[in-house]
């Protein structure tokens, strides 16, 4: 349906943002903390990092634990991640 198409196109909008896809790839593992993944970044600066953190976690596609505030993909992001698989593919 054209929602999933909109949703779809503007997260992969989303992730060509500096910094997006390598935060949005940081979560492919297991959840991790905000402070892990603030470590995780590279030769990007913390103020850009939390501003993609908070437009992925605006579309959806990274959930917060509610028992212990770590991130990781949510059911959106883990079909985003396959459609990317999918393009790295071709």
């Amino acid at each position: 349906p054209d929602d999933v198409e909109w949703s779809t196109q503007h997260a992969i909008d989303a992730l060509a943002r500096r910094g997006a896809l390598q935060l949005f790839r940081s979560l492919t593992g297991p959840a991790l903390s905000n402070r892990a993944l603030l470590n995780a970044k590279a030769q990007i600066s913390e103020s850009v990092w939390l501003q993609r953190l908070a437009e992925l976690k605006a579309l959806g596609v990274i959930d917060e634990v509610r028992e212990t505030g770590e991130l990781r993909l949510s059911a959106r992001g883990r079909r985003l991640q396959g459609l990317l698989d999918q393009l790295g593919s071709l």
